[in-house]
C-alpha cells in the first residue's frame, strides 16, 4: 500500500467516528473508535516488524533509530 492509501484508510476510519456521534448512534461510534484503534495498533506492529531497528515517534511524526 502506498502512503496515499494509508492516509485514505485513516481518514475513513476517523470519518466514521463523528458520523456515528452526529447520528446519535453510540454503538456505531464505539465500534468505529475500536476499529480505528485496532487498525492503528496493527499498522504500528507491521511498521515495527518491517523496521525492527527503528520506531515511529507519533508525538513528533517521524521515525527514530533505536
Amino acid at each position: 500500500g502506498s502512503f496515499e492509501t494509508y492516509l485514505a484508510r485513516i481518514q475513513e476510519e476517523h470519518g466514521r467516528i463523528p458520523t456515528a456521534i452526529a447520528a446519535g448512534d453510540e454503538a456505531a461510534a464505539r465500534d468505529a473508535m475500536r476499529a480505528h484503534l485496532r487498525g492503528s495498533q496493527d499498522r504500528y506492529r507491521a511498521l515495527i516488524h518491517k523496521n525492527p531497528s527503528e520506531s515511529y515517534d507519533v508525538s513528533i511524526g517521524h521515525h527514530t533509530t533505536r
